[in-house]
């Protein structure tokens, strides 16, 4: 068995970032359709040269700062999982705690990605309720930190083909998907939408074999009191006023899974 992690990358700034033992890929003028992270995989994953044993992945060069892991950590994350089909790194673990999955947490934070993604999947041929999926914690996954063997690349490919062929080919998706968003840059729901995909095709296929990366303790705490600030924030600027209950209520949430 070959582990082999791609780590993507489209400044010389960002090499700096770039972890040991993962594969640097410059990303030049590689993604001319505007499929971000979808379009690396295309481009690297040809389906007859995927080995069925052999584990793959194609991450950001903010893998390390956003997860804490280093290269080493993650191989040996999969190599003390065996018999597993995909593995999971999510930056983000409190979110498992406060959404059922994906799509209702990014239409918190991008309001209308959920009308436009599930008008995606109608015209689709899969047939899914997005605001009704539930997912367990080791198949969440907020970002493209995962690693899958070959046999799951083969048809997730598939999958990833059919969804891009919707959105290139209907105009309609065209124009909804490509609205620009509220972000820390200028983006439009196009990206939101593509790094929601895996955890939905998880779900389409319950026989998938998952794990999902567990984190020391210190890493979540200071996930959870992010959270804990973020909403002690909000509620002083728009109730302008403390209280204490919620914030034990969430904290009691978020520890208790």
């Amino acid at each position: 068995m070959q582990i082999k992690i791609h780590q993507i990358y489209f400044h010389e700034n960002q090499k700096a970032s770039l972890l040991d033992g993962f594969i640097p890929y410059f990303n030049q003028s590689k993604n001319f359709r505007q499929l971000y992270e979808t379009e690396v995989f295309f481009h690297l994953f040809d389906e007859s040269e995927l080995v069925d044993e052999n584990f793959y992945g194609a991450v950001s060069w903010k893998f390390g700062e956003k997860t804490g892991i280093t290269g080493n950590e993650f191989f040996q994350f999969v190599q003390s999982n065996p018999n597993k089909e995909v593995y999971l790194a999510n930056p983000y673990p409190e979110l498992i705690h406060l959404y059922d999955n994906p799509w209702i947490q990014g239409e918190n934070v991008h309001p209308g990605l959920l009308k436009i993604s599930q008008t995606v999947f109608d015209l689709s041929k899969y047939r899914i309720d997005l605001s009704k999926i539930r997912l367990e914690k080791d198949r969440q996954l907020y970002c493209n930190y995962f690693a899958g063997s070959g046999v799951f690349w083969k048809s997730y490919l598939i999958f990833l083909k059919d969804m891009v062929s919707v959105i290139e080919t209907e105009s309609k998706i065209q124009k909804l998907i490509k609205r620009k968003t509220s972000y820390i840059y200028e983006a439009s729901f196009l990206p939101f939408f593509l790094e929601r995909l895996l955890p939905t095709y998880l779900f389409l296929n319950p026989e998938i074999k998952t794990v999902s990366y567990g984190y020391k303790d210190e890493f979540l705490l200071n996930r959870y009191l992010k959270v804990i600030k973020e909403k002690e924030d909000a509620l002083f600027r728009h109730q302008r006023i403390f209280r204490k209950i919620p914030f034990l209520n969430l904290l009691r949430k978020l520890v208790k899974y």
